[in-house]
């Protein structure tokens, strides 16, 4: 791996190479090769036809509908039970949104994003094509106050469909993220009582 993410080669690379773990030519190739996309991008000399772009021409219609075409292409489907999806519109006047996420905007980013355009949560996606009750069912994405379950089970028995929006975020995961992970550091691993939690609050619901 010619990158790492954080300081583990800095803290490490150097004793590796001494003690003979890691080879010196193998460091030189790995820097020979980011300095080769370094130069390709013009990090050294500039590249006059991108030193004058700012945010205007970052945000233009034809960039916002490109970036939401890599998320439509991005999107795996694992699993159709009775071929449930797509759903028609014309038949679903009334959807249940439920999940921590449902409303969810600087959260759907991850945490390698810039600042974007415009944020456009699930709600607000779902409530173009029809009626939409919303209802949060945890509050958080670890769920730890119980007492928005029942709505949003109410919410769900009179809906024509419910989409659930649960997972995780940057509150629980993360590369560097010690919460709940107890003396794990550095991996994107999260607590079984997290997981759990999601499970079930989803059963709670179907």
């Amino acid at each position: 791996m010619d990158l790492n993410c954080g300081l583990y080669y800095e803290a490490y690379a150097e004793n590796a190479v001494m003690q003979g773990k890691a080879r010196e030519e193998d460091v030189d190739t790995s820097l020979r090769n980011l300095y080769i996309v370094l130069m390709r991008v013009g990090f050294f000399d500039g590249i006059p036809s991108y030193e004058s772009l700012d945010k205007k021409d970052l945000c233009t219609k034809e960039h916002i509908e490109l970036a939401a075409d890599a998320a439509r292409q991005g999107i795996v489907l694992l699993k159709n039970i009775n071929e449930t999806l797509p759903l028609d519109p014309a038949q679903l006047k009334n959807l249940a949104l439920i999940g921590p996420h449902a409303n969810a905007t600087i959260e759907m980013l991850g945490n390698y994003a810039g600042v974007p355009c415009q944020y456009s949560s699930p709600l607000d996606g779902f409530s173009a094509y029809g009626k939409v009750t919303y209802e949060m069912g945890c509050n958080n994405v670890t769920c730890d106050n119980k007492t928005f379950i029942m709505p949003a089970v109410e919410a769900s028995k009179n809906a024509d469909a419910t989409i659930l929006l649960v997972g995780l975020d940057k509150t629980v995961e993360g590369e560097v993220n010690q919460d709940d992970l107890g003396p794990i550091h550095g991996s994107d691993v999260l607590d079984l009582k997290v997981k759990l939690k999601l499970i079930l609050t989803a059963q709670a619901f179907y």
